[in-house]
């Protein structure tokens, strides 16, 4: 069978059985976030204050998700060698909490934000 995708980290020492698993919860994750993210957005595209709070919870949870996946995939590699190969994975999530962490004190700080919502 060939798993160009996956072959990678199977030479990595992660088991078919912890791909599946990994697989599995990304997929969920995908959908719960996006359904939740759009969610959010419809709250503050109606300019509901509550929408506000929804997308800071929103920002939260997506970078707790990405720091325990991208861990808990760092934490299957067996070979340090490879571990090297997945630090752009780590960099991507690095990236990403910084990108929600700015969007976050957007939301806290902005005077746009608190006269199209808090103010009405």
């Amino acid at each position: 069978m060939d798993l160009t995708y996956f072959d990678p980290l199977i030479k990595a020492g992660i088991s078919l059985q912890n791909l599946y698993i990994y697989t599995i919860i990304s997929a969920i994750k995908g959908f719960i976030l996006t359904a939740f993210g759009v969610y959010a957005g419809i709250l503050l595209w109606l300019k509901k204050s509550s929408g506000i709070k929804m997308i800071k919870i929103y920002l939260i949870i997506v970078s707790v998700v990405a720091i325990i996946l991208t861990t808990w995939l760092l934490l299957q590699l067996s070979e340090v060698n490879i571990a090297v190969r997945f630090l752009g994975s780590v960099m991507v999530a690095i990236l990403g909490l910084a990108s929600n962490l700015i969007w976050f004190f957007y939301f806290i700080y902005s005077e746009r934000v608190k006269n199209t919502y808090i103010q009405q």
